[in-house]
Order: C-alpha cells, then sequence, then structure tokens
C-alpha cells in the first residue's frame, strides 16, 4: 500500500464511524471510500503537481457524481460544501477520479479513454462558450416524476427520505436554538419567511458524513401555497492552515455560508433554492429549501452512461470556470488545460489505484474488527 496516501488519509479523513457499513460494499464502497477521502487527494494533487502556476477559479470543490441532481428546478452538481478559491484542475482531478470508481469493472483497469476524451470536449466548447447553458445528464431528464416527488404536502404524507427522518429526529417547536437558528438563517434572505409561513415542525438531525443540521417543516397560512422543508447545516473549515496544502486554497468570505452561496450562483445558479446563511454559538451555518424531486444517477454506471455523465459535468465545470476566473483570462485557461488535461487524467489513474489500496487495506481492517 502507497506510504503516502496512507498517511494522508490517517491525517486528513473524517470520522468514519457513520459509514463503515457503505464502505465494507465490495461494489460501491469505494467510492463512498473517496468522498470520504477528498482532503486526503487534494493533499496528495499538492504533492505531485507543482501549483504556483496553476489558474485559480471560484472551485466547485466537489465536483463528483453523487453530488448531481435533477430537481424541479433544473439539474446539475450541486453542495458547495469545498468551494474555495482553489487551483481549477482540483474540480477535474476530482469528477475524473469520481467516474473511475462508479463501475467495478474499471477499479482495476482505470476508464476507457473515451470517457476522459469526452469530459474534454465538455469542457473545452464550455470553456469558450460561457454564454451557452451547460449540458445536462440524459438518463435523468427523460424520468417519469412520481406523486410524492411533485409537491411538499405530498412528499410529507409519503414520509420520503427527509420528510421520515424528521418524524424520527422531532424536537420541541419551541427549542431555543432552533429558533435563534432559523431567524438569522431568514434575516440573510432577500424574503421573510415568517410573513407566510409558520413553523410546524422542527429536527435536529445529522447527514451521510455526520454533519449536524437542523430540518424545519413550514406550514403556509394560505391553504393554496404548498408547504417548504429548511435544511439548516453546520459548515465546515476543509482547509485549515495546518494542512500544507491548504496554502493554495482560500476563502476571500468572511462566512462560509457566503462562499457557498456564491458558488451555487456560478455553477447551478437554478438548482439550489432559499440559500442563505447563519452564526450561532460561534458556528457558522448554511441553509436551503429542500427539493421533493432530488433524482441521482445510478450507484453503479455502464461505459454509455458514464460517457454522458462527462460531457455534462465537462460542460458544467467548463463554463463555471471561465465565470469564476479570478486573475487569468478563459484563453490562458484554455491553453494551460489543453496543454496539461491528460497529464492529470494519468494522475487521476495512480490517486485510483491507491485510492483502492487504501480501501482494500481499510476494509479489511474493519471487517476483522467485527
Amino acid at each position: 500500500m502507497p506510504q503516502s496516501i496512507h498517511h494522508c488519509w490517517r491525517q486528513y479523513s473524517q470520522d468514519p464511524s457513520l459509514i463503515e457499513a457503505k464502505i465494507t460494499d465490495p461494489e460501491k464502497g469505494p467510492y463512498i471510500f473517496f468522498r470520504w477521502t477528498k482532503s486526503v487527494l487534494q493533499a496528495r494533487m499538492a504533492d505531485i503537481i507543482p501549483h504556483t502556476k496553476i489558474p485559480q477559479v471560484h472551485l466547485h470543490g466537489s465536483a463528483h457524481i453523487d453530488n448531481y441532481a435533477k430537481t424541479h428546478q433544473g439539474a446539475g452538481m450541486v453542495d458547495f460544501d469545498r468551494a474555495y478559491i482553489g487551483p481549477y484542475c482540483w474540480d477535474i482531478i476530482c469528477l475524473i477520479t469520481s467516474l473511475s470508481l462508479r463501475n467495478p469493472k474499471y477499479f482495476q483497469c482505470f476508464l476507457p479513454k473515451e470517457i476522459p476524451n469526452t469530459f474534454y470536449q465538455g469542457y473545452i466548447s464550455a470553456l469558450e462558450n460561457p454564454d451557452v447553458d451547460y449540458q445536462h445528464y440524459p438518463p435523468l431528464e427523460t424520468i417519469n416524476i412520481k406523486d410524492w416527488e411533485k409537491n411538499t404536502n405530498a412528499y410529507l404524507k409519503a414520509e420520503k427520505k427527509w420528510a421520515g427522518q424528521i418524524m424520527q429526529d422531532a424536537i420541541a417547536n419551541d427549542d431555543p436554538k432552533a429558533l435563534a437558528l432559523f431567524q438569522q438563517y431568514c434575516q440573510s434572505l432577500d424574503e421573510d419567511l415568517n410573513n407566510g409561513y409558520t413553523i410546524h415542525t422542527i429536527a435536529q438531525s445529522q447527514g451521510t458524513f455526520g454533519r449536524d443540521r437542523y430540518l424545519y417543516i413550514l406550514q403556509p397560512k394560505q391553504r393554496s401555497v404548498d408547504s417548504i422543508i429548511i435544511d439548516i447545516k453546520k459548515t465546515r473549515d476543509y482547509h485549515p492552515s495546518t494542512w500544507p496544502h491548504s496554502q493554495w486554497y482560500h476563502n476571500p468570505f468572511d462566512h462560509h455560508g457566503k462562499r457557498m452561496i456564491a458558488a451555487a450562483k456560478i455553477y447551478a445558479p437554478t438548482c439550489v433554492i432559499k440559500e442563505g446563511y447563519a452564526t450561532l454559538d460561534g458556528q457558522q451555518y448554511w441553509g436551503r429549501q429542500i427539493p421533493t424531486l432530488n433524482r441521482k444517477p445510478k450507484k453503479i454506471m455502464n461505459k454509455n452512461q458514464l460517457i454522458e455523465f462527462s460531457l455534462a459535468a465537462g460542460s458544467q465545470l467548463g463554463k463555471g470556470h471561465a465565470i469564476a476566473l479570478q486573475q487569468n483570462t478563459k484563453e490562458e485557461l484554455a491553453i494551460h488545460f489543453r496543454q496539461h488535461y491528460f497529464q492529470w487524467v494519468g494522475l487521476c489513474h495512480l490517486l485510483q489505484q491507491e485510492l483502492m489500496s487504501a480501501w482494500q487495506h481499510f476494509r479489511k481492517e474493519l471487517i476483522n474488527e467485527t
């Protein structure tokens, strides 16, 4: 097992206790392990690639397949927890590495060349023509919308996804911390939710990787209006000064929520709604409305699906990077991308091999412990 990634994995990874069962899955486990160790990949990337001359952008920050969603408002990669100013190649390397872990067929032999080649085409075309809308992932554009996905009231009645979680984790509606957090979030919005809604239920819960959050069911004051669900979760500083690779990433905003909202407007302006932020007891939070339609790509994707996704993701990142450039021109970025892209694809292959080795080692530890 490569010693360097083993060291990074132990140094930068999060507590895995909530995802141990998913990590041990022989087909889907490597992808969960990849999601858990993205700071590891950034550290390894900084060790291997000289960063001094790489153009910087306001990154998407977490560009991978599980962050792609089809909602009533639009489609694209969302989730901007890691959306710092940083080297644009991080988004590309993160995305290509995620593609290589989406089908067990490619765990050892890496991706067929058509997949990274298609990403290249989607990225450069969108980079050079950022006024054109980015492309969507076709399999999610033809879905049949289920009744419970059509509106929040139906979603709540069916107790689907977050609705069921709210019922399970409900707390008192007069919880002072939850109410103070909600009021701060409302103050950051362009609209006053208190005028049109009342709080019906509050829950204190956790996401996939254990991030604390508060969930609110808001009931409309007018019967003709649909209910909404608000999710306000803790933010995290993914680049503390103690991590050497953090020197290449920075946050020019005075709040992590503002950083995430700015990235959403760049990369997926129609997909995330009612974004806001708050600070309570020294902890920063980011909030949004939970979509009732939130379809994702399949957990195991065939070659054609990966090709289609690489085109859509390349298009979204190319357009976003053109908009999010900090100092360079998009012409300079295009030159840099053409010169280095296929070297980065080779790096993705190396990272995939190291991740697979680390995952096998960690999986063996977990299985032996149980």
